[in-house]
């Protein structure tokens, strides 16, 4: 009897042992799958910061050419981000 008990404790052992290997490969895999997205997402962020870079770079170009409609000149420069006085009367 006393070897059966052993043979069992052994294959609790084994297959412990087993579900804890399939559990670290399991953890790796999610790792560098996470790691993979993060990537992908710092390379995203970086090109979505260079189009809103392109684009406020045109949009002050346009501001700065009195031929383009909707695009008036900035009045003063410490004012950049408030929006032209005409859109923040239209809410009125």
């Amino acid at each position: 009897m006393a070897e059966s008990e052993d043979r069992a404790s052994a294959d609790g052992r084994e297959q412990r042992a087993d579900a804890a290997e399939r559990g670290e490969r399991e953890l790796q895999k999610v790792g560098h799958t996470a790691e993979h997205e993060a990537g992908e997402m710092e390379s995203r962020s970086g090109e979505l910061e260079h189009d809103i870079e392109s684009v406020r770079q045109d949009w002050e170009r346009k501001r700065a050419d009195p031929n383009v409609p909707g695009a008036p000149p900035r009045e003063d420069s410490a004012d950049h981000d408030a929006p032209p006085a005409d859109v923040a009367d239209e809410g009125d």
